[in-house]
């Protein structure tokens, strides 16, 4: 016959029962606690590679000043990342300014800081194509980067008049650099780059009309249309999963102030970051309703990944 347990094999085993409990507690934070890492939803304007590459000294100076972890991610395409910003899944975001106020309203994101430095995209085309204004691209196909971006966005609501009765064939590409490596292989009569605009330039759309620009390999195209400058990137955060966004704006504002914030901004290729707020979207970004509107067009059968 097994002899009771005596008082200390008692107390032994209450200890070890109770152990799980409390480890389990202490090893499963809550969600959202600051043990979990805070995830920054980069938009899919270039490769994941590029974008990771690109975006790592924000990572590291976000993990230093939210004394947290903080992860990179990206979606396959604009309307993958558009969906997972309308259901939260991002802690962080960098995104365009035209979707600033999808993800105010749908997601529940709050602007931190907007890009100092400014965009232009503009419509080009081979030297010797025998297009020489915008007038003669209806009808024409017209490689460009992703149908959601704000260069493509921009320029279609540009073109969207002049040439309504023959309208030009869009072929979307994930990036401008494809874009024009379609047009120079003959797939397209035309494309849609996106360049660094000069600080606080304001031009009307069509002042460069005919004008040569170079490419970064040399090449020469001849500019159509140049759209008028918007704002490069926007910082959002979660309203309830980062309570420190005002003061992370303030550090963001701020890190131009300094050599190595400097230093910092030149390695991820922004000039700076300026407090922004939904007051400052301004006013030449597309509505929401002509961005989602072209979110269910098929996808050109004849635009592949690589034009290679």
């Amino acid at each position: 016959m097994p002899r009771p347990p005596s008082l200390l094999s008692a107390l032994l085993l209450l200890a070890i029962f109770a152990l799980p409990g409390a480890m389990s507690a202490s090893a499963q934070p809550a969600e959202g606690s600051a043990a979990d890492p805070v995830t920054l939803g980069i938009l899919p304007f270039a490769t994941p590679r590029t974008l990771f590459q690109r975006y790592a000294p924000l990572r590291d100076w976000l993990a230093g000043t939210l004394e947290r972890e903080v992860v990179i991610e990206t979606a396959r395409d604009f309307e993958t990342f558009i969906k997972r910003t309308a259901e939260g899944h991002y802690d962080l975001l960098l995104t365009g300014a035209h979707l600033v106020r999808h993800a105010r309203e749908e997601g529940g994101y709050r602007p931190l800081v907007a890009a100092s430095d400014r965009l232009s995209a503009l419509v080009v085309t081979p030297v010797d194509s025998g297009v020489g204004s915008v007038d003669q691209l209806g009808g024409r196909t017209i490689a460009s980067p992703p149908r959601l971006s704000m260069g493509a966005v921009a320029v279609r609501s540009l073109l969207e008049i002049p040439l309504a009765e023959k309208r030009p064939e869009y072929l979307y590409y994930p990036h401008h650099d494809t874009a024009l490596m379609a047009m120079d292989r003959g797939l397209a009569e035309a494309a849609v780059m996106v360049v660094d605009d000069d600080p606080g330039a304001e031009r009307s759309p069509r002042p460069d009309a005919g004008r040569l620009v170079s490419l970064e390999d040399g090449q020469l195209v001849r500019m159509l249309l140049r759209t008028a400058p918007f704002p490069g990137a926007v910082i959002m955060a979660h309203d309830d999963r980062l309570t420190a966004g005002p003061e992370l704006a303030e550090e963001l504002a701020g890190l131009d102030d300094s050599p190595d914030g400097r230093e910092r901004l030149g390695r991820i290729g922004h000039r700076g970051f300026e407090a922004s707020g939904m007051d400052d979207i301004p006013t030449l970004v597309p509505s929401m309703e002509s961005v989602l509107k072209h979110q269910g067009e098929p996808a050109p059968e004849n635009a592949p990944e690589n034009p290679n």
